[in-house]
């Protein structure tokens, strides 16, 4: 659950009674940290049409995001405690035309959006193999938006998410448990309780089992409930239980090979109406059941190269409409890939994907395959280089009924990073 985070000593290991007892007496140097981050975007696009359908022109005339956040965490004595602050804010200006000369608008939508919170967590073992952990989240997010006729709709929601976390570790078994309840306000939702439970088991020097248990929801997203064109305030909150069993197979510090099959069942999903009278709402669905599996394996086949691929298959099925019940899911993926390393500093990466048919509302999306490569260069200890080329084949996939993507991207990045 993702507010009863476990901390682990900055050492990896469980602290020792020595260890404790010099906490006791002072505080380590090097214990507190704390981390700001920051981001400012500002751009300007326009969205591309339907390949085969008439529909309008979306333009974006101006798009500015940014977010700030703050974290820091300390320890005194055995007892480690973490904080974080954060805002995210977005304007958006939206504009709907009729024609590709941009001449004739025929819509606006004006969006601004802010969502702030935060967290704090604490956390402490106890006798020789137990940690307890426990936090608190708090998570605000208000909107408005508005047309073309200066007609505005706002809304705002407020999240509180207290949790606790136990974790037991003794030889080969690692139990963790974590439960907490999410409290809505602003929206017509009753609380919920939330918990996750995870027990890992080395069966073998070379083998790892998992077993994962879950329950969580969340509430309907502003846009969800208030945008103009689909949006639906009646929306419910979802919620989804999941179980899931995880094999990690190592053979001789050159394959890996991990399989996890699993069982989800929602209520509530928010989908897009089916129905002719309403088609494109959003509304909520009865009860979902989702099985599955996947899988992947990577090997070693030199110490300059390795290869592996994944696999996915997924089945859904819906109380309300049957099989399939949820649009763009298709039931297989897979990809393939091959690294090499020929130099320390330079890392070459091919990869092959496939993404199978989905339903997309009322529409059949075929299956496709896309190839990408790309090439990192470390080539100063600050600053690192990355070419990248997105289907390479240009193969245009259509990735939802009547839109295909831009086909082959070449894209280069320099990042810098100093100390």
């Amino acid at each position: 659950m993702r507010n009863a985070t476990f901390v682990v000593p900055q050492d990896g290991n469980s602290l020792s009674c020595e260890q404790i007892r010099q906490h006791k007496k002072r505080l380590v140097p090097g214990d507190r940290r704390i981390a700001i981050d920051g981001f400012l975007d500002d751009r300007h696009y326009i969205s591309p049409p339907s390949d085969t359908m008439r529909s309008t022109i979306l333009m974006i005339d101006r798009e500015t995001s940014a977010r700030a956040s703050i974290k820091g965490d300390d320890r005194f004595g055995s007892l480690q405690v973490q904080a974080q602050a954060w805002t995210h804010y977005l304007m958006r200006r939206s504009r709907f035309y009729l024609d590709p000369d941009l001449t004739s608008e025929q819509q606006v939508e004006n969006l601004q959006s802010l969502r702030s919170g935060m967290m704090a967590l604490a956390t402490r073992p106890f006798w020789k193999e137990f940690r307890w952990a426990a936090s608190t989240t708090v998570d605000f997010e208000k909107a408005v938006v508005s047309n073309i006729v200066n007609e505005a709709v706002r809304g705002r929601t407020l999240i509180v998410e207290p949790a606790g976390d136990l974790q037991y570790e003794h030889r080969a078994l690692r139990a963790d448990l974590s439960a907490g309840v999410a409290l809505p306000f602003g929206v017509d939702a009753s609380p919920w309780p939330e918990a996750k439970a995870v027990a890992k088991y080395r069966a073998m020097p070379d083998l790892d089992l998992t077993a994962t248990g879950a329950y969580k929801g969340r509430t309907p997203s502003l846009r969800e409930r208030f945008d103009s064109v689909n949006g639906n305030p009646d929306l419910g909150p979802e919620r989804i239980a999941h179980a899931e069993v995880r094999a990690v197979k190592h053979i001789a510090e050159r394959v890996h090979l991990e399989v996890a099959p699993y069982f989800k069942r929602s209520s509530g999903t928010i989908v897009a109406s089916r129905d002719p009278m309403t088609l494109g709402k959003l509304t909520n669905l009865g009860i979902v059941r989702f099985w599955g599996v996947d899988a992947q394996a990577r090997v070693a086949v030199h110490p300059m190269a390795d290869a592996g691929g994944g696999y996915s298959y997924v089945k859904a099925n819906s109380s309300d409409t049957g099989d399939d019940p949820l649009d763009r899911l298709p039931h297989h993926r897979w990809d393939l890939w091959a690294r090499a390393r020929p130099d320390p500093r330079i890392s070459v990466l091919a990869r092959a994907r496939y993404v199978g048919a989905a339903n997309d509302q009322t529409r059949r999306v075929s299956g496709y395959v896309v190839l990408e490569a790309s090439v990192a260069a470390q080539i100063t200890s600050e600053y690192l280089g990355v070419l990248r080329v997105d289907d390479l084949a240009d193969e245009q996939p259509e990735t939802r009924a009547g839109y295909h993507t831009a086909g082959r991207v070449v894209s280069l990045v320099l990042q810098g990073s100093w100390q």
